[in-house]
């Protein structure tokens, strides 16, 4: 653009003069020529100012619109077009011509290739599909040796006149017409009364037939009409006319205007007669004359010559319509928007207007909703205030509405506030026309808050399905406890059985000891199946979780591997917490297996502890949480990461994203048992390639850790002396087991499948029994119940009870108020042999080998 107008520049300085100056000799005043440049620069720009700034399009071409030199920017505005477009393709201009037109302007550019002046008039079509009537002047211009150089001319935009020429020549053609018809019944007339001059009564006859024909049209007519002379003065009035202006005919007739209607005096240079006496043939204006009772009337005029038979100006007949309904109209229609724009403006509702994808109009409400000022958004592309991904379904529903077709009648989007937060908008969109061309209404309503409470409503019900899934999972899993656990119990039994009556290189010691190891991992995938659902009862003492943590780092390093750095983040003056201590190395080691997992090119684990206190506004941030004080143990991976979906199936029993053969399922499912176990929660934070975080909150205690006492105590040092146990187990299997081991180790055993039986035995034998090991739960009655019928009796007997049901819980409270001993199946040969020592000691008050208090 900056090389076409020095182009320009050079063309309407004329070059040619410049060739001239240069020819005629050296310059040889330096000062002067930076004068004359000086002078020349003013001129071009004065020029360039008076271009710009009219709204008339000038430009200047060669003959025959081959090229175009200069287009100013009234091309633009008129055209509705690039000037840039015309300066590449001048040929596109007759693209712009109406097609009826095209032919005819051609033949007025071909007279410029001859040096002749033109002005015409054309069509163009805009962009728009809109048409504008140009009236165009062209001048050629030669050089200094005749030869025609170029063409300079103007277009400018004609349409408002031609529409108005249009408008009062069809008024005109009904006024003409008019007047034609009532003048042609009066030349009718002229020649009946001609006719009938010969013979006088039927001349006066049709004379007086003719005058009232005349009569009843002028004063019939619906429209007021004056006839006015030279001298202002009424000749003749209608009805209609008296009707409007409230006089009668005589109060009018011979009276100047001036007179009837009270206005400022006649032959003032708006007045309509003067007009046509300047030689206007049709003059029509809008006015408000004064009735004789003193209101006002408006009043739309239309007024043409009135002439004698010789065609002399005689004065000028008006026509004269009331407009007091259209003004009132009008009126009512300036009330309508200005009631329209208050109630837009106090709208709750945010209300704005997009044309061409821009903002228009926005109100108050709208303003407010999202921080901005008016000029922030005035102008602006309304999809610069929605969100990146609602943008394209947002641009989709404008291109629709736009083209006619339906859309939802609401619908949501969000929305970007000044600053920077997202709200929801429920949005209702509508075409109008502003402006004279179509655009979109838009009608947006705050619901954010709603939003964010249906969200909550949505966390909290996924909360609920997702522990009334864990309720239904735990259900199941400690209904088969009992039974797994006594076949786990038979299987570790016999299995340790054999061992003890074979040597270790026996090569079935082998295969008896992969039978236990198997059964071992059995009975632990129960127990992370009890822990799950909570079945299984917990243990609790007092922990410091640091000491815990330091106690199991020797088998974190070894289970880990080298490629994996530990960093320790422990809290020096950590809280105590009350926890079952092998729950909570379970919990740690599950985390870390995970962990080392998701690191399988290694990377770095970092395990941190630190109290924490939780108001109720910081506990309604964390899901599960609440007020109080509590421990807090985290462990961080830099490893793979998850996903959302994936982090809301972590805890499901069995899920897992391992390969198969890899991974139970039941890792963090036993962990999030645990932590409901022990009153606590956890939270999991984590981004896919970003590693994760699992923070475990454990209720603070004040209670001190109990101090722990290691030693290897072996199955020998608890053996029995010939004590009398009487075993009570419904399971044939596990009662012939247990009691094969008990024999075995020193002790005499009778068996029982049931209370009544063994409350036989025990008459028989009249209590001689040392200890009564018992399943809690018999087909006859409970072992609690059995316990207290045989302690009444003998009141120095010794109670261990067996449980296989963890669902039973309701028993626990009534065990531990008795102070029964209670083991849960499966039971290893050493952890039972140990408490039935221990109970016997106990009864002797003595002190077991090997075991401390």
């Amino acid at each position: 653009m900056r090389d076409q107008d020095k182009s320009n520049e050079q063309l309407v300085r004329g070059g040619d003069n410049q060739e001239e100056a240069r020819g005629a000799g050296p310059i040889e005043d330096m000062a002067d020529g930076r004068a004359f440049e000086q002078i020349e620069q003013e001129m071009w720009e004065n020029f360039q100012l008076m271009t710009e700034t009219i709204e008339d399009v000038f430009w200047i071409s060669s003959p025959g619109f081959g090229e175009i030199f200069y287009l100013s920017p009234g091309y633009e505005k008129i055209w509705g077009r690039s000037r840039q477009d015309l300066y590449r393709s001048p040929e596109a201009l007759i693209e712009t011509i109406h097609p009826d037109d095209r032919e005819r302007f051609w033949a007025e550019v071909e007279k410029h290739a001859e040096g002749i002046a033109t002005d015409f008039e054309y069509r163009i079509m805009r962009p728009d599909g809109s048409i504008r009537w140009i009236y165009n002047r062209a001048f050629p211009r030669r050089d200094k040796d005749g030869r025609l150089v170029k063409v300079v001319g103007t277009a400018t935009d004609i349409t408002e006149r031609k529409q108005a020429e249009e408008e009062i020549h069809k008024y005109r053609c009904h006024l003409e017409e008019l007047i034609k018809e009532r003048t042609d019944r009066l030349i009718k007339t002229n020649e009946q009364l001609q006719v009938e001059i010969i013979d006088r009564y039927r001349a006066e006859d049709t004379s007086r037939l003719a005058y009232a024909e005349l009569n009843q049209i002028f004063d019939g007519a619906a429209e007021g009409i004056c006839l006015i002379d030279l001298d202002y003065k009424f000749v003749r009035v209608n009805r209609a006319f008296c009707t409007l202006a409230g006089f009668s005919k005589d109060e009018v007739i011979g009276y100047r205007c001036s007179d009837i209607f009270h206005i400022s005096a006649c032959g003032s240079l708006g007045c309509p007669l003067v007009r046509i006496l300047n030689g206007e043939e049709f003059v029509e204006i809008e006015k408000e004359i004064r009735r004789k009772d003193g209101s006002r009337v408006p009043c739309l005029m239309a007024v043409s010559p009135f002439r004698g038979v010789q065609g002399e100006l005689r004065g000028i007949v008006s026509f004269i319509r009331d407009i007091s309904d259209r003004k009132r109209a009008e009126e009512l229609l300036r009330e309508s928007e200005a009631k329209y724009s208050a109630l837009v403006e106090q709208a709750q509702d945010g209300v704005a207007i997009v044309q061409d994808g821009v903002f228009k109009f926005v109100n108050s409400s709208a303003l407010r909703m999202g921080g901005y000022s008016y000029d922030e958004l005035l102008g602006k592309p309304f999809l610069d205030f929605i969100t990146s991904e609602a943008r394209q379904m947002a641009s989709w529903l404008s291109d629709r509405l736009l083209c006619g077709t339906k859309i939802p009648p609401l619908f949501e989007i969000k929305f970007i506030c000044k600053d920077g937060t997202i709200k929801y908008g429920e949005v209702s969109s509508s075409i109008i026309q502003y402006e004279g061309r179509p655009a979109i209404m838009v009608i947006v309503r705050d619901v954010t808050s709603r939003k964010r409470l249906e969200e909550e409503k949505e966390k909290i019900r996924s909360q609920l399905l997702h522990a009334q899934k864990m309720e239904a999972i735990g259900l199941l899993a400690g209904g088969v406890a009992h039974d797994f656990n006594n076949l786990l119990t038979m299987i570790q039994g016999h299995a340790t059985l054999a061992l003890l009556e074979i040597s270790e290189n026996d090569p079935v010691a082998m295969d008896l000891k992969e039978i236990r190891v198997a059964a071992g991992r059995a009975a632990n995938l129960t127990r992370q199946l009890l822990l799950f659902s909570r079945k299984q009862p917990a243990e609790p003492v007092c922990l410091n979780l640091n000491q815990t943590i330091d106690e199991l780092l020797k088998m974190i390093y070894r289970v880990i591997g080298e490629d994996i750095k530990i960093r320790l983040e422990l809290e020096p003056n950590l809280w105590t917490t009350l926890a079952d201590e092998g729950n909570i190395e379970q919990v740690i080691m599950n985390l870390v297996i995970n962990a080392r997992d998701a690191m399988p090119r290694g990377g770095e684990l970092t395990i941190r502890t630190e109290n924490l206190i939780l108001d109720e506004k910081q506990a309604a941030c964390l899901p599960e949480a609440r007020p109080g004080q509590f421990v807090r143990l985290s462990i961080t991976d830099t490893g793979c990461g998850m996903s959302s979906e994936v982090m809301s199936r972590i805890f499901e029993p069995f899920y897992t994203t391992k390969e198969f053969g890899k991974g139970s399922g039941l890792g963090l499912s036993v962990v999030y048992g645990i932590i409901k176990q022990h009153e606590g929660w956890i939270n999991v934070s984590s981004l896919p390639g970003q590693g994760a975080t699992f923070a475990i909150c454990l209720p603070a205690s004040l209670m001190r850790p109990e101090k722990k006492v290691d030693e290897a105590i072996s199955v020998r040092k608890f053996q029995g002396q010939g004590e009398r146990i009487l075993l009570v187990e419904d399971d044939g299997g596990v009662r012939k087991l247990t009691a094969t081991m008990l024999q075995q180790n020193g002790y005499l055993v009778y068996t029982a499948a049931s209370s009544r039986e063994a409350l036989s035995i025990f008459a028989q034998e009249r209590g001689n029994f040392d200890l009564l090991l018992s399943d809690v739960i018999l087909p006859d009655q409970s072992a609690i119940e059995l316990a207290d019928q045989l302690l009444l009796l003998r009141p120095e007997l010794q109670i261990l009870l067996i449980s296989g049901y963890p669902d039973k819980q309701d028993q626990w409270p009534t065990i531990r108020e008795r102070g029964f001993r209670l083991l849960h199946k499966p039971v290893s040969l050493l952890n039972l042999l140990k408490s039935l020592r221990e109970l016997l000691e106990k009864s002797r008050g003595e002190k077991p080998e090997g075991h401390q208090t």
